[in-house]
């Protein structure tokens, strides 16, 4: 664009954050921009394709009609499009076999090469085991259930039970001291504590201040509160073990207890994320409040959404305690408790579809749990 408009690039410099940067009292902004130089990057890129490419999108702008392209290898290479969905001429309205979960683009035009765009269709196309059950599955309109890894799953279990959510703030620009940019800080949990006997004690805690030790105070109370025994559920896997590690480094008078916590963790939504728990109407979605409005759909996940949203969205927990009056935290601490509840009802439910021996009856049965 620059050299269109008639300039002349001498050189050019990619400015960005380093992430590893580590605050100490005042901001280094030497330290914390990182000044990488890609004008032989650039500069031997052709001009060619982009003009040959703007020529292309005026002629279809300048069109009356949308074009109607077939789906083909064109749809995926170099890069899928990101308009794929919306080729509704040539792509069944129901059971499209390009929704299929967990396929390689690979695998898709494969299908549309040999004519099975509809998953009932699929009769020509190889596919691994796992891959086969999935498809039988969503031409059966029944669940896949692997019941030896779901066993196995809820036979590591045990009592008492912590059902955990933690909430966290971060931001790019850090300020406090040894905190890296865009480190998730933590400054609240739910503890929802279900004992052998079914016995449910709630627990939270909130810290005052986002200044002086509040991430130390932070892990000293998590730490108490999920005791030193029994297993403590969180939703994903990635998030909260990547927050633990961290504060590990940073507090390692802890890092034995907190690797206790880590030993100690299940992940509620592995099990659809491998799917090993996999139900046609979900789609292939695993995300947490999919799976409980699937399974629920009376529960109130109004709140749940505003958590999502509200949880991670202030710069500091100044922000936070200004808006207390208002009810903003307080929000966020009993969106937080519903989480944990929340989640226990999912893991109940994983439970009960276990016992259930006939597995074309599981949703339904499942649906009914939930009323």
């Amino acid at each position: 664009v620059i050299n269109c408009a008639g300039y002349k690039i001498k050189e050019v410099f990619l400015v960005y954050i380093n992430s590893e940067y580590l605050f100490k009292n005042i901001i280094e902004p030497e330290k914390l921009f990182k000044i990488a130089r890609v004008t032989g990057n650039v500069t031997h890129l052709s001009l060619h394709p982009v003009k040959q490419e703007l020529s292309s999108l005026s002629d279809v702008l300048a069109k009356k009609k949308s074009p109607t392209p077939t789906i083909g290898r064109h749809c995926f290479y170099p890069e899928k499009c990101p308009y794929l969905d919306a080729c509704e001429k040539n792509k069944p309205k129901k059971n499209s076999a390009l929704d299929i979960p967990g396929l390689s683009e690979k695998d898709k035009l494969r299908l549309i090469m040999n004519d099975e765009e509809d998953v009932q269709d699929i009769t020509k196309t190889k596919f691994r085991l796992d891959e086969l059950e999935i498809i039988k599955a969503i031409q059966k309109k029944k669940p896949r259930i692997d019941l030896p890894k779901v066993r196995k799953y809820l036979n590591e279990v045990k009592f008492p039970l912590f059902f955990v959510n933690i909430e966290s703030f971060s931001s790019a620009v850090p300020f406090i001291d040894d905190t890296t940019p865009y480190q998730h800080l933590p400054f609240h949990f739910s503890v929802l504590k279900i004992s052998a006997e079914g016995t449910q004690t709630n627990l939270k805690y909130t810290a005052p201040s986002a200044y002086g030790d509040f991430m130390k105070s932070f892990l000293v109370e998590l730490i108490k509160g999920t005791e030193e025994t029994g297993t403590i559920v969180f939703k994903n896997e990635t998030f909260q073990i990547k927050m633990l590690e961290k504060l590990s480094t940073q507090f390692p008078d802890y890092s034995e207890e907190i690797d206790n916590i880590i030993k100690r963790s299940i992940y509620l939504m592995r099990l659809f994320r491998d799917r090993n728990l996999f139900f046609p109407d979900l789609k292939g979605s695993h995300t947490f409040l999919n799976v409980l409005k699937y399974f629920f759909p009376d529960f109130n996940t109004e709140r749940l959404h505003d958590q999502v949203e509200v949880g991670f969205s202030f710069i500091n927990m100044e922000d936070l305690r200004i808006q207390e009056q208002g009810g903003k935290l307080k929000e966020i601490e009993r969106g937080s408790l519903q989480y944990a509840l929340a989640m226990y009802k999912v893991f109940e439910t994983m439970e009960f579809l276990v016992k259930e021996s006939k597995r074309s009856k599981t949703p339904e049965k499942a649906k009914e749990l939930a009323m």
